[in-house]
């Protein structure tokens, strides 16, 4: 069974090539446009990773896992916020609100798909996630 993942991306070009990508990679891929439209799915779907933009129309990526940590039918998801920001301090913020992983625009495919097989794996073996090199 194909590993399910949740986009929550508000520009339909990344959106778009985030999908074709993932699905290419072996994914089933969801997708929102909207943080609460993401919700909405994250709560029907049950993903087991989010990969959400930190910059959403009406709710932010933040505060899309802020949500997702606090309902106990997706505490456990994994979430990978995606930031064009690079101030390290927004990395160490997302944790406090339960992101797993800040990935920074631009990034390569192969480092997405590292980060998200290590959620994945992190999440089935229960170990730690590897710190990035």
């Amino acid at each position: 069974m194909a590993t399910k993942i949740l986009i929550i991306e508000d520009d339909a070009i990344q959106l778009l090539s985030l999908q074709v990508c993932l699905q290419a990679a072996g994914f089933e891929v969801l997708s929102a446009m909207s943080g609460e439209e993401g919700l909405q799915k994250a709560w029907e779907e049950k993903p087991e990773v989010v990969l959400v933009d930190i910059i959403l129309p009406g709710m932010s990526g933040v505060a899309v896992c802020q949500r997702l940590k606090e309902h106990p039918e997706t505490k456990e998801m994994s979430v990978l916020l995606v930031t064009a920001s690079t101030m390290q301090h927004l990395e160490e913020s997302s944790k406090a609100f339960g992101v797993d992983v800040c990935l920074t625009k631009p990034y390569e495919l192969s480092e997405l798909m590292e980060r998200i097989r290590g959620l994945v794996a992190a999440k089935r073996h229960r170990t730690p996630l590897p710190q990035p090199s």
